[in-house]
């Protein structure tokens, strides 16, 4: 049987993302695993404007919210018996996902599952849809309505 020790969940903030989370926690708490919060800002590419925009001023305001957004999050789980960490960083949201994968190590990965719609899908493709395509760990894609996670242990087989 596959033992999870570590968990990593990338998290966006959303209501779904939110709810991953409280999903991935739960899953650590009831396998004694560890849980690590990762969040992408994904970088501002300035455009031609007619005015100028400061992009340095938009990334610090980016950042100053997901950090306050992580805190808040962090707070959330806090009650749950885990080893949680956080992770903020910049960049292709896919690219920093696999690299928190290949750093962190984990045995399993959570994410949240948004609510788009079929052509959004079909022509974008999701980070979750994307992310079980090209992940080298197992990837547990969490819908906005799911349940809890299970509070029980797997029991072990016979051999």
């Amino acid at each position: 049987m596959v033992r999870i020790r570590r968990i990593l969940c990338p998290v966006d903030f959303s209501p779904a993302s939110n709810h991953a989370a409280r999903y991935a926690a739960e899953f650590a708490q009831t396998h004694g695993a560890g849980l690590k919060l990762l969040h992408v800002i994904a970088p501002v590419i300035p455009n031609a404007y007619e005015y100028s925009v400061n992009t340095a001023d938009i990334m610090n305001s980016l950042e100053e919210a997901s950090e306050r957004q992580m805190r808040k999050l962090v707070l959330s789980l806090k009650t749950m018996d885990i080893r949680l960490e956080d992770e903020i960083v910049t960049g292709d949201v896919l690219s920093q996902i696999n690299d928190g994968i290949n750093t962190y190590g984990p045995d399993l990965v959570v994410i949240g599952m948004h609510s788009k719609g079929i052509l959004d899908r079909i022509f974008i493709g999701s980070t979750a849809e994307r992310l079980v395509r090209h992940a080298s760990r197992p990837v547990l894609v969490i819908p906005p309505e799911h349940k809890a996670a299970p509070k029980t242990r797997p029991r072990k087989r016979a051999a």
